[in-house]
């Protein structure tokens, strides 16, 4: 059967292969580091044993840059900036911890709630003139800013095609890799109030929105990253 691993088209003799063989076979560095897609969609760590690979299927091992063991088992990240290369930051440490056993906790604030909003593009959403205004200029997910060297928004678009050609998980990505981890994801009350933001106006990823206080006894006990 023919498959394609990142890319690159395999011959392999048998007519089907486990992913935990497929793996091997690849000589694939760090296993336990590494997260798969299969034809597009995350497969969950705990399935690996089971999932077997047919002709034609499409696989991709992805590596998050990050990663290793501490001594606390609990990360909590404040992801306040709205930029995409912190963004990106954000989700590489929240999927690498998830994926080595952390509890990850991911509190959004002010503009880092751009990136979770249902709405990826331009769109006037938010409760009042200026709230719409604020949400009609941040743009959604799809117009994040590159924090140095924008190029008026074509530098999150060139680096991202510089991941993919790279086998480095995109934003997209890495987002989608933290909710098949189990990542808990969080917004903030005080910043959704001021701009306007609702509950609905979130991805249905979002567990609950959240004040200061009950944020601090969710992330009591381990180590809290403000990025």
């Amino acid at each position: 059967m023919i498959v394609t691993v990142n890319g690159k088209e395999q011959t392999l003799t048998e007519s089907s292969v486990g992913l935990l063989e497929l793996i091997k076979q690849n000589d694939v560095k760090q296993p336990d580091m590494v997260s798969v897609q299969l034809n597009g969609e995350f497969v969950d760590r705990t399935s690996f044993e089971t999932t077997q690979i047919k002709d034609g299927d499409e696989i991709d091992f992805l590596y998050f840059m990050g990663g290793g063991q501490g001594e606390k088992k609990k990360l909590s990240i404040i992801s306040f900036s709205g930029d995409f290369d912190k963004l990106v930051a954000v989700f590489t440490l929240a999927s690498g911890a998830a994926a080595v056993g952390y509890e990850v906790n991911v509190f959004f604030t002010f503009w880092g709630l751009n990136a979770i909003k249902k709405e990826r593009g331009r769109k006037a959403i938010g409760q009042g003139f200026l709230a719409k205004f604020f949400g009609f200029l941040q743009g959604g997910r799809n117009n994040v800013p590159l924090s140095r060297l924008n190029f008026l928004g074509a530098s999150p678009k060139l680096m991202t095609y510089m991941m993919r050609k790279r086998n480095v998980a995109t934003l997209d990505e890495l987002i989608d890799a933290s909710v098949t981890l189990d990542v808990n994801l969080y917004a903030c009350e005080m910043s959704g109030v001021i701009l306007g933001l609702t509950l609905d106006t979130y991805i249905p990823e979002i567990k609950e929105i959240l004040g200061v206080a009950k944020f601090l006894e969710i992330s009591e006990g381990g180590q809290t990253l403000f990025i």
